[in-house]
């Protein structure tokens, strides 16, 4: 079952518009720890290659009994938002979606560091050292 974006909106926002949508985003943050026997993970990191005007999502599955690897996906695509101290996470999510939706191994559990990544994925995540459930309760459902 792939990770699905469930939070679409265009990417291109002003950065005034950005910093209200991340208001909104962050208030759908779950601080309980409700999770089950976790098999899968997921770790997502950006980074940017031609002096900024590309960025790079890399996502690796690992076994969390073992931490092997499973299966791993990597994008690069033109960055479109401009750095701004305090709205990376625009800079960087489009690219983290797009790496995960082409993941062919559904991970239980995902490590990032976007603050708001689970209101757009809907998909438990621990997210700069916040465990995060999507309000449903179950993933994949908006």
């Amino acid at each position: 079952m792939p990770l699905i974006a469930v939070h679409h909106h265009a990417w291109d926002l002003s950065p005034a518009d950005a910093r209200a949508l991340q208001l909104t985003l962050a208030a759908r943050t779950e601080l309980v720890d409700r999770f089950d026997a976790i098999a899968l993970v997921a770790g997502i990191d950006i980074g940017f290659e031609q002096a900024g005007a590309v960025t790079r999502a890399a996502v690796a599955v690992l076994r969390l009994a073992d931490l092997q690897p499973v299966e791993c996906q990597v994008v690069r695509r033109p960055t479109a938002f401009p750095y701004i101290p305090g709205l990376l996470s625009f800079r960087e999510i489009p690219a983290a979606v797009e790496a995960l939706a082409r993941l062919r191994t559904t991970p239980e559990l995902l490590l990032c560091e976007a603050s708001h990544s689970r209101a757009v994925l809907a998909w438990p995540a621990i997210s700069e050292g916040c465990w995060t459930r999507p309000a449903s309760g179950s993933p994949n459902r908006a």
